[in-house]
Parts: C-alpha cells; structure tokens; sequence
C-alpha cells in the first residue's frame, strides 16, 4: 500500500454497509440518501440482503451512492452465517445461493468490485471459519448496528490474527444502518482523486482510507524506527503489531492526554503494523496495516 497520508486527493467520508425497506431497513433508499447526504458523507453503499437495490436514481446531492448486496455463505461452527457484502455489484450471479459453501467467494469477487467480510464478532465466528475463505479485501474492524443491537461491534482481534497469518486485508468501519439510530457512527476516510465510484472503489483496494466512530487521523508517518502519528485531541494513541507481545501505547509511555502529536516505537518484529486512537468519549479510529517488510522504515 502507499500511504494514505502522502498521496495526493481528497479526503471523503463514506459508509459501506447500508439496508433499506429492500431487505430489512428502517428507511427507502431514497429516505437513506437523505440522511446521508445531509449528514455530510459524500459516498454510501446500499447492499440489502441478498438482493442489488436500483441506485441510478439516488445519485446526486453531492452524494456518490454504490451499488452492493449483504449475501450469506455456509454456517460456521457456532451455527450463524458467515455475511459477505458485496460493493460495486451490479446483480447477483444466478448460481449463487443462500448458505453457499465458502468457496463460492471468490465467484462472488468476480460479480462485484470487491468483497468485505461482514461483522466476524456479532457473527461470532472462529479464526477456523475465516482462515479458508479467499476473495475479500478486508474485515469490517466495527459494525454499529451489531454494537448497538447486542454489544459485539468491534472485531479487531480477528483483523490481528489475520494480519498475523500473512493475509494482507483492510479494516472497515461502517454501520449498517437498520433502525434509525444506527446511522452515521461508523465510517471510512478516504483519500481518492475524486468521488467517482471507479476513484472510490481504486482507493478501497489500495487501502487508501482509515476507519472511525469519531477521532480523525491528521497524519501518520514512518520515521526510522518510530511512528508519528498526528490526530485530534485523543485520551490514548497506540501501536498495534500482528505479533504476540509486540506494540506500544501513550500509556506505557506516560504520555498524558490530550494527544494530538505523538511518535511511538515501531516494533521489530512484525508482520504488519496499524494505529489505534481512542478519543475521551471512547470513540477510536483505526489505521490500516503497514507492512514493514515491503516499506522498510526511512532513515
């Protein structure tokens, strides 16, 4: 990946995981468009269940709106399915079926842009569910609907085992939004040149974005063998490495809050390395991984 903090484009808000009355939202996709749009986002995905809704008429008010769909594959271990979105999907292939073994997912890819793994924890899936599939380029790090439905929003620790086994995948933050009171707490930043679906999706598989419920990442550098990290006012800021016992936080470091610029030991050994910033009502921000072996630290 390139940083997303040194190339050039502009910074846009989005969410990627949206239902409407199409499957079992709160709102019609026209109503959905509305919301998001007022709230200042300037992409949005629709992706009702097992279905592609019609976006051709949403477009407008400064709004970029992305086709998808949320579609199902094989129970796991634990009985729950495993939920894939689907962006950029124009239809659904006609062989694909509802609880489809997992190995359907890279077919999948292949009808859509990309394809995200959808709420691991809520869905409470094991690391033996996840490990087999292929075809995604990320996880979603945190699911607002499943936090405020049942408590299991954040899935960073299926993101870490997964950087940690090799696997090269993006964190996401999204909300997808059932009731009312779901929307607009979960989102990406991304930088791309412009807000066109094919700049937003060339951002999304560069990994060109960070996630949030409310911090902003400003910068994030890496400087020898130190991380520089700049941000809005944040209690804790840390460096999160895919390796047993590796990383650092401002709190192992005494460094009293409020953060805004901060530089942090970048661990020795590690497959891959990302940024946590949490802010004083508990909100964080997520980075994506830097892989050290392929962007070896500047001196």
């Amino acid at each position: 990946m390139a940083n997303p903090f040194s190339v050039d484009g502009q910074w846009l808000r989005g969410n990627l995981h949206t239902h409407t009355t199409n499957s079992d939202g709160c709102y019609t996709p026209e109503q959905v468009t509305e919301v998001y749009a007022a709230g200042g986002y300037d992409f949005l995905a629709i992706t009702d269940h097992d279905k592609v809704t019609e976006v051709d008429s949403l477009q407008g008010r400064g709004l970029t709106v992305l086709p998808g769909a949320e579609v199902t594959v094989a129970p796991a271990n634990f009985g729950q399915n495993i939920h894939i979105v689907m962006l950029g999907a124009e239809a659904i292939p006609q062989s694909y079926y509802a609880n489809a073994p997992p190995a359907v997912l890279p077919t999948l890819a292949e009808w859509c842009q990309m394809c995200i793994l959808a709420h691991p924890f809520w869905s409470l899936l094991q690391f033996a569910d996840v490990l087999p599939l292929e075809g995604y380029i990320g996880v979603e790090v945190y699911n607002t609907t499943c936090e405020y439905g049942s408590g299991r929003g954040p899935s960073e620790m299926m993101w870490d085992l997964l950087l940690a086994q090799g696997r090269r995948v993006w964190g996401l933050a999204v909300d997808d939004i059932h009731h009312e009171h779901d929307a607009m707490h979960g989102w990406v930043m991304l930088k791309a040149e412009d807000n066109s679906p094919p700049a937003i999706y060339t951002a999304l598989r560069e990994g060109q974005f960070y996630s949030s419920t409310g911090p902003e990442i400003h910068n994030l550098q890496i400087e020898g063998d130190q991380v520089q990290v700049e941000c809005s006012p944040c209690r804790e800021v840390a460096v999160i490495a895919a390796a047993p016992g590796q990383g650092c936080t401002s709190r192992r470091l005494e460094i009293d809050p409020p953060i805004e610029h901060i530089h942090l030991p970048l661990p020795s050994r590690t497959a891959a390395v990302r940024v946590e910033c949490i802010d004083e009502a508990g909100h964080k921000a997520w980075s994506n991984p830097f892989f050290p072996a392929d962007n070896p630290p500047r001196h």
